[in-house]
């Protein structure tokens, strides 16, 4: 590239002194022209690289979930069994942890007070942990009001004092779901244009603690009751909601697909009926590994609620459905089988900061349950691994 650049500066001088110099006499005949140069530019190629080429796609694996349509129909309702007392060491571990959520709680009212002055993403977070940390409107109207800036140039900090446990209750079984608890809150407001103020506010709350922590009512002290009283926190419209993915669910682990292993159980085998759905889903993995059958699966199928047997207000209970539809079995050697089926099921409704469910029994073709009539649900209901 210097040769080249040489040769270009000499054609601009010889241009110059060409332009500069004045007009000369006619030379003669015998004179010989001198000429300049033409000096062509000499593009080199640059190698570049060649172009990736881009993977071929891959074809992962997919199991289809069954898409489950809801006979609608109307269903009784068995009566509330209502809570129990818990166990002593139940309540003596939630005692314990008093003074940790009072920490917290403290900390989230603190942060939502002062929303506006977050980045947008704090904004959103702090607001998703309020709304999933309460359940009980009449309440959060309320505390809106306590945390409100008084001035533009407000700053709020909350403080959760002198917690203390009233009541605890349990499950028909045994779990300890909801605790009626006692605190002092105190908001400290400390803008400069309305000067610095503190307000102390006896407060009694309701919290599920089954689950996720939730406040889900709060006292009336001057009423004498419970703003959202102990009416269902259920009702028929969300039963019918939530069924049909949850009987999805329990027909996708009995399914499997051409490199989609079947799901296997859930849950370890603490009663009879998991016993029985652990030994029939391993079954259904020593086909697959067989290669006998290279893809299982459900079509067409319809549920319907049979009847809800609610345990407390606040949703949990047994659901029993009957399930309809095709079993679809493809063999190695491309062969189809479709088999028709009824499969009455039960269901544990469970209620946790948010509703959950888990199988609990299947009937047979002879009529019998798994279960054998005791459901285990103390075994159902409780936290693994």
């Amino acid at each position: 590239m210097r040769r080249l650049g040489a040769l270009a500066v000499l054609v601009v001088l010889a241009a110059a002194c060409s332009s500069a110099a004045p007009n000369a006499a006619p030379s003669s005949p015998d004179a010989t022209p001198s000429a300049v140069p033409v000096v062509d530019a000499v593009v080199e190629p640059v190698a570049t690289a060649p172009a990736a080429t881009p993977p071929p796609p891959v074809d992962m694996p997919i199991l289809t979930r069954p898409v489950v349509r809801l006979d609608r129909r109307a269903f009784p309702f068995g009566p509330v069994q209502g809570f129990v007392a818990p166990t002593a060491d139940d309540t003596a571990i939630f005692v314990a942890s008093l003074p940790g959520i009072a920490t917290s709680y403290g900390q989230l009212l603190s942060r939502y007070a002062n929303l506006l002055r977050m980045a947008q993403a704090d904004q959103e977070s702090t607001r998703m942990q309020f709304d999933a940390m309460h359940a009980a409107p009449r309440y959060v109207e309320v505390l809106r009001r306590w945390l409100a800036y008084r001035s533009a140039d407000d700053d709020v900090t909350v403080e959760i004092r002198d917690i203390g446990l009233d009541r605890a209750y349990a499950k028909p079984w045994g779990r300890l779901a909801v605790i009626d608890i006692h605190f002092v809150l105190v908001d400290q407001h400390k803008g400069r244009m309305n000067g610095p103020s503190a307000g102390e506010r006896l407060v009694r709350l309701r919290m599920s603690v089954a689950g996720t922590w939730q406040v889900i009512d709060a006292f009336d002290a001057t009423a004498g009751r419970w703003l959202e009283g102990e009416s269902p926190r259920y009702s028929a419209f969300s039963l019918e909601n939530e069924i049909p993915d949850v009987v999805a669910d329990y027909l996708s682990a009995e399914s499997f697909a051409p490199g989609v292993y079947p799901g296997g159980a859930t849950r370890p085998p603490t009663t009879a009926f998991w016993k029985a759905r652990g030994d029939a889903l391993s079954q259904l993995g020593r086909i697959f590994n067989s290669g006998t059958l290279v893809d299982r699966h459900f079509e067409d199928v319809t549920v319907r609620i049979m009847r809800f047997e609610p345990a407390t207000y606040v949703g949990d209970g047994v659901l029993t459905v009957s399930v309809t539809g095709k079993l679809v079995e493809i063999a190695a050697d491309g062969t189809t089988r479709t088999v028709p089926f009824t499969q009455p099921l039960k269901f544990l409704r469970t209620y946790g900061g948010g509703a959950g469910w888990f199988a609990v029994d299947a009937q047979e073709p002879d009529g019998s349950w798994d279960s054998g009539g005791v459901l285990a649900l103390s075994e159902i209901d409780r936290q693994f691994g």
